[in-house]
This record gives C-alpha cells, sequence and structure tokens, in this order.
C-alpha cells in the first residue's frame, strides 16, 4: 500500500507537493498516536485484540479510497482531508497493531533465540516489501490505483481474518510469563 498511496496521491489525484507533505504529516501523527495508545489498549483488551484492532481498522481507510471517487478533479478542500485522514487512520492503525505484535512477540521469545527470531523476521518482511512493490507497480498498471488500492484492502481483511481465526486473538500480555 505504501508503494501504492503516494503515486496515487501525487499522479491520480494530482496533490501539489505542500498537500502531498501535509498528508504524510498527518500519516506521521496517526503512527504516533498509535504507537502511544498502543500499550494501554494491549493491557486493557490483550495482545491479541489489540493486534486484531489495528488489523481490522487498517482496512477502512484503503477501502474508503478505493470506493470514494477521487480523481484530479476532486476539489483539494476535500480530497486533501479525505486523504490525510486516510493515512492518518492507516498509520494509526499500523502504530497499535505493530507495538502490541512486536512486544508481544518479544516477550515470548526466550532469549537465546532473540537475535534468529528478529533477523528471520526483519529479512521475511524486506522480501514481502520487495514483491510486494513489484506486484503493486503491475497490478497499477494493469488494473488502476482504485483497484489496486481494493485489492491492498482485501488482503488487509485477509490479515485481520487471521488473527480473528487463531489463538493470537485471546492472548494478553501477562502470558509471557507463562513461558
Amino acid at each position: 500500500m505504501t508503494t501504492t498511496f503516494g503515486v496515487y496521491a501525487l499522479r491520480h489525484l494530482g496533490l501539489p507537493d505542500w498537500g502531498f507533505g501535509l498528508v504524510l504529516a498527518a500519516g506521521g501523527v496517526g503512527g504516533f498516536l498509535g504507537a502511544f495508545l498502543a500499550p494501554r489498549l494491549g493491557a486493557v483488551l490483550g495482545a491479541g485484540r489489540a493486534i486484531l484492532c489495528g488489523r481490522a481498522l487498517i482496512v477502512l481507510p484503503w477501502l474508503a479510497l478505493a470506493l470514494l471517487p477521487l480523481s484530479a478533479t476532486t476539489d483539494l478542500r476535500l480530497g486533501l482531508p479525505v486523504v490525510a485522514g486516510a493515512l492518518f487512520l492507516s498509520s494509526l492503525a499500523m502504530g497499535i497493531e505493530d507495538t502490541n505484535d512486536i512486544s508481544y512477540r518479544q516477550a515470548i521469545a526466550p532469549d537465546e533465540i532473540q537475535g534468529r527470531m528478529n533477523a528471520t523476521i526483519r529479512t521475511a518482511n524486506r522480501v514481502v516489501f520487495f514483491f510486494g512493490a513489484l506486484a503493486t507497480g503491475v497490478l497499477m498498471t494493469l488494473l488502476g490505483f482504485t483497484a489496486t488500492i481494493g485489492i491492498g484492502a482485501l488482503v488487509f481483511i485477509l490479515a485481520a481474518a487471521i488473527v480473528l481465526f487463531s489463538p493470537l486473538r485471546t492472548v494478553r500480555h501477562e502470558d509471557e510469563t507463562d513461558r
């Protein structure tokens, strides 16, 4: 979605440079707020439900961008707040999900495998980023921006469903002491 978003905002919507900067700033604020709220949400809801909350929440902004009829002809006074709000909400969701996901994973992994676990996950993550960006470019070329964003929203729905229907949904940060 990161690959799609920049091209979508600049080419499809024709956001001016300063507007794109404001949108990115809104995303930064959302990410900060999500990371700030994440520990409290993890404590109240449990790590698994906080992860699920983040994964479900991230669907909304991308689905909205896929379904709303935004284009370069959309009035900037309408398009800019919508796109900034979408990136804010997406980043907020990522801050909630990532913080709880990583902290829970770190807490339950034995000390002796921490380095290997993190190296493996980071390597797999970067490989997915590479192929995801490549696939996104192909999809944008073949299907257009909104269809590609819609497909991204469907992928996020799948990611939320994986947590919803797995034991991860019920884990709590206290579970880390049970290892």
